[in-house]
């Protein structure tokens, strides 16, 4: 079989890949299971521009450690859409821009015992390479811009520390220059954070790292505002003080249950100019923002409310709302006086309101307050992007279902269930009306809801055992070669927070069939898991596999075993019949 390419043009054509590219590739192809003759085939005709056993064989050599299962698809994807006008000089042949849904992954490999299913792809199957190169290379350098705004920072307070009444006005001016090109630098990098936050979807780790470095910007374009005022103080010859109390750490926004602790604590800081020479500092102390407090007539709204600081801040991490703000929004204030040697008055220091929170009395409020959380977040806008809206909508999930920076695995939106979502509730378009997260938040408010606070259904969301947000179609795409007693678990478009089981028949008229599960098959005493355990017809799951995107199958008793209780019968709850659901379960 002739080769599309010889191994110098391949060479040549590997080697003039840019470097993020290559990078990127590396990275997909390491991290991935082994890789199937399929896949192979597809990048042997990328590459040589032929296909089969003998290209494959070459690529084998060629690249002895390629590995990938879906990953080839993710190559695939990569070059296609990056280098859609790349062709190699040598022989004019374009790089095939292949839709990932055309990819035939239908191949099964043994991994662990588990065995993978058969599935048509129904969409990008990995969370990888959403970003534009743009957007990349703005998260890849993000900490270390906020590093060196840091160390600049304390340079510059060194250097002002310094001053005195004799210090030449040139040299005021200097300084006061090289603070300004700071403080231009840090609103850049802020721009350019905010930029990717509403014109990029990022996974669960970019949007952890894009939040965090857009709050410590926040925080340092406050530092380097005060050390401007006191240097313009300096230079007027006006001997007034500059300081200021920052928000360093808090949560983008909370649902504070009243009398219980904050989820996440707010931590404090005492800024100050580089003159200032401080004699006394009260403890810091938060209170409610004026116009909700005195709406109430607690007589201690707030409790564990004065901290003292210690290096400089104050940590409020046990503090309790001893009222409830019937649904309305509040924020936070913090306080404290400070005496320098300059003066022998309480000066007063304030900071600015806190993001704002909405203390509720129980949980059949949280949905609600939530969705008011996630309108606030969206800026009040008439219309917001629809890849600013996923970032803060997974926010919004990862701190409802208490995922961390630190968690090896996080789940947010897979590709495909964003296209869905996207398509279902908002019909495709890039601008979305306050109308539409209105009515999207209707259903999925109820599915946030499910996951927060019913047993086990997080654990099983995370775990992939509750596939996600799947079409009916999706389903089928999935389960279509599947033998009978295959099912898989998703979220019910139809019935917002309850669940459907796609399920596989003997039945050759109606081979793939839906149950919608009613509130009398599961209760207080009865879980999801011992509902499928008592149903014969359901034998095999398919997971979704949160690390990779692929999908598995597993034996029922074996993936549950581990959620299964000891179940009650729960009484008979109504709820509204759906189309295309089965009524009975029919045991097989």
């Amino acid at each position: 079989m002739e080769r599309g390419l010889s191994f110098t043009q391949t060479d040549k054509f590997w080697s003039d890949l840019p470097d993020d590219i290559l990078l990127e590739l590396q990275a997909d192809l390491e991290n991935a299971p082994a890789m199937s003759n399929n896949g192979l085939d597809f990048l042997a005709e990328m590459t040589f521009g032929t296909s089969g056993l003998s290209a494959s064989q070459e690529i084998r050599e060629f690249i002895p450690d390629l590995r990938m299962s879906d990953g080839l698809a993710h190559l695939s994807k990569v070059v296609s859409t990056k280098m859609d006008d790349v062709i190699i000089k040598e022989s004019n042949v374009p790089i095939p821009a292949t839709p990932i849904a055309s990819i035939d992954i239908n191949m099964i490999a043994d991994t662990n015992g588990k065995e993978e299913v058969k599935m048509e792809a129904i969409g990008s199957q990995t969370d990888k390479n959403r970003l534009s190169i743009k957007a990349q290379a703005v998260l890849k350098d993000a900490k270390q811009n906020v590093e060196l705004h840091d160390l600049r920072l304390k340079e510059h307070y060194k250097r002002q520390g310094s001053v005195t009444s004799g210090t030449k006005k040139e040299e005021l001016l200097a300084i006061q220059d090289q603070l300004f090109k700071l403080h231009t630098s840090i609103t850049t990098s802020l721009g350019q954070m905010d930029e990717v936050w509403r014109s990029e979807i990022l996974d669960c780790v970019q949007v952890f790292l894009t939040t965090d470095c857009i709050q410590a910007l926040q925080v340092q374009q406050q530092k380097a505002d005060i050390l401007r005022q006191e240097l313009q103080h300096i230079i007027d010859n006006d001997k007034k003080s500059v300081a200021a109390l920052a928000i360093i750490s808090q949560a983008p926004f909370q649902i504070v249950f009243k009398s219980r602790v904050f989820e996440a604590p707010f931590v404090v800081e005492l800024l100050t100019g580089a003159t200032l020479q401080l004699v006394r500092v009260s403890p810091i102390k938060a209170s409610l923002a004026n116009e909700v407090e005195g709406n109430y007539h607690a007589t201690k709204p707030l409790l564990n409310e004065v901290k003292p600081l210690d290096k400089g801040c104050a940590k409020f991490g046990d503090m309790k709302v001893n009222i409830s703000t019937k649904m309305n929004y509040t924020s936070l204030k913090f306080s404290c006086t400070i005496r320098h040697a300059m003066s022998r008055d309480e000066i007063p220091v304030r900071s600015s309101l806190s993001n704002p929170l909405i203390v509720i009395t129980n949980e059949s409020q949280w949905g609600e307050a939530a969705g008011k959380l996630l309108q606030d977040a969206l800026s009040g806008q008439p219309d917001v992007g629809w890849q600013h809206f996923v970032n803060v909508l997974l926010h919004h999930v990862l701190r409802s279902t208490s995922q961390g920076r630190s968690d090896p695995t996080m789940r947010g939106f897979s590709d495909w269930e964003l296209e869905h979502l996207h398509r279902r509730f908002f019909g495709g378009r890039d601008r979305l009306t306050r109308d539409e997260v209105k009515a999207f938040w209707s259903w999925f408010g109820s599915v946030l809801t499910t996951l927060r606070f019913k047993r086990h259904i997080k654990v099983l969301w995370l775990k992939g055992l509750i596939y996600g947000m799947i079409a009916k179609s999706d389903c089928h795409k999935i389960l279509k070669d599947e033998d009978s007693g295959t099912f898989l678990l998703r979220f019910s478009d139809s019935n917002p927070g309850s669940f459907a089981v796609a399920y596989c028949t003997d039945d050759p008229s109606q081979k793939i069939k839906h149950y919608l599960v009613k509130p009398e098959d599961i209760g207080t005493n009865k879980s999801l898991p011992d509902f499928l355990k008592e149903k014969g017809m359901f034998k095999t799951i398919v997971v979704y596999n949160v690390q990779n995107g692929t999908s598995q199958k597993q034996l029922k008793t074996s993936a549950l075993d581990h959620f299964y209780s000891n179940s009650k019968k729960t009484g008979k709850q109504q709820i509204p019949e759906a189309s295309g659901y089965v009524q009975q379960l029919e045991e097989t």
